[in-house]
């Protein structure tokens, strides 16, 4: 059970990953796999989006969310081991 749980975890963890290149590259966030990622990973980082709004300076905005997702993620995971 603990090995199909990490095994979960790394999935989404590299949901994660491509979700924040995919935002480098609009082509591929419209498409059906980016799609279907946004749609895994976008309630996570929503709910951590609501505890830590996005920064912003001037015209930028940094999200933060998918920080803390890979941080709570890895923490979850040494709990595991």
């Amino acid at each position: 059970m603990v090995m199909l749980a990490s095994a979960v975890l790394d999935v989404f963890f590299w949901l994660l990953v491509l979700r924040v290149l995919a935002d480098f590259v609009p082509a591929f966030r419209r498409s059906a796999v980016g799609q279907l990622i946004f749609r895994v990973t976008e309630p996570a980082l929503a709910a951590i989006r609501g505890l830590l709004p996005p920064l912003s300076s001037g015209d930028t905005m940094i999200d933060l969310s998918p920080v803390i997702a890979v941080l709570v993620l890895h923490f979850i995971q040494n709990l595991l081991r």
